[in-house]
């Protein structure tokens, strides 16, 4: 806002006019059709070489009649400046936006007061003069060719909250975990209790294979499952590469001390410009007494859904290793003050 009077904002028709090289122009596009010009590799060139000079911002589409929100990752990685998104909904999409620019007084220590510098890749002119250098320099910083690995032990939970929402019992609910890795190309995947060894799973058999789901068999059978997603690297939706999902606690119906005692061990690739995420989201089931489906003899069978209790989002590369104590959000983005996971992080 602070930038907002020295912008002169233009209508884009094509980079190489002289309105679309002056020092204070800002291009608007909407999510879809940027996303539109991106399948293309000449155009997804032109627009990062244009943003390492000129300014752009992305609002969602008009067609968002739910007010939802786009991946902003995409948007990011070809250096746009101003990625815009729907504050009236809390979604992932929002929760990712918000996590890059998380306010410097969160319990977390991370912060940037809504300003966060490029990565240098995305800044730095290129010193080739050559085009079809320079489109290859681009191309290649956005191919996913880094080998890292990331390991999240699950250790316990503190006071989760109550919600009105559910049909609890007296002694509490028993929630499990899952972990949403995003913009990554994984390679190999384990869920394994902390004490035990495991068997590990290829996620090469399951990238080609029909079923989304994988269960990766333990010497405990609900240790938890690997779910990749099949999407479309370009599409618009807020869906995660891969996501773990944990067994319920090991102490049922306890919501204030719950324990997991479980390892989310990833190998992925990266790219050079490494806007990584991952989202951890506490969840338990929902029971609904007004919608039964049928009856089994004497029994009521009931409409049950997940129900999500708190969720945490970061930048991988912002993750501090060791124990940690991550604080959650509800379903609002309002953060729940007594409410946190406890965690070891490590990263390669």
């Amino acid at each position: 806002s602070i930038l907002a009077p020295y912008f002169v904002g233009i209508r884009f028709r094509n980079f190489s006019l002289p309105e679309s090289k002056t020092f204070n122009h800002v291009l608007s596009f909407s999510d879809r059709s940027l996303l539109s010009l991106l399948k293309d590799q000449f155009k997804l060139n032109a627009i990062v070489k244009h943003n390492k000079r000129g300014m752009m911002r992305i609002y969602p589409s008009v067609v968002r009649f739910k007010s939802d929100n786009f991946n902003p990752i995409r948007f990011w990685e070809v250096g746009c400046q101003m990625v815009a998104t729907n504050w009236q909904i809390w979604d992932c999409g929002q929760e990712i936006s918000e996590s890059l620019f998380r306010p410097l007084s969160t319990s977390s220590g991370i912060g940037y007061s809504g300003y966060r510098l490029k990565p240098e890749i995305l800044r730095r002119p290129t010193a080739a003069n050559n085009k079809e250098l320079i489109k290859i320099e681009n191309l290649k910083a956005l191919q996913f060719t880094i080998l890292k690995k990331l390991d999240i032990l699950i250790l316990s939970g503190q006071q989760l909250p109550k919600p009105k929402e559910l049909i609890l019992s007296l002694n509490g609910y028993t929630p499990w975990v899952e972990i949403e890795v995003y913009n990554v190309k994984p390679v190999e995947g384990k869920i394994l209790h902390h004490k035990s060894a495991s068997r590990s799973f290829s996620l090469d058999d399951e990238l080609s294979s029909d079923s989304p789901i994988a269960h990766v068999e333990e010497y405990d059978k609900d240790i938890g499952t690997i779910r990749t997603n099949h999407s479309d690297d370009f599409s618009s939706l807020s869906e995660y590469s891969l996501c773990f999902k944990t067994r319920l606690a090991e102490n049922k119906d306890n919501a204030f001390n719950p324990i997991w005692n479980v390892l989310c061990r990833l190998s992925y690739f990266a790219n050079a410009i490494d806007l990584s995420f991952i989202r951890i989201v506490v969840k338990t089931n929902r029971v609904n007494k007004t919608n039964v489906i049928s009856k089994v003899g004497n029994a009521v069978v009931k409409n049950t859904s997940d129900y999500t209790v708190g969720s945490w989002c970061c930048k991988i590369g912002d993750m501090k290793e060791g124990y940690r104590q991550i604080r959650l959000v509800d379903n609002k983005g309002d953060e729940l003050i007594h409410s946190s996971l406890l965690l070891k992080i490590s990263k390669d």
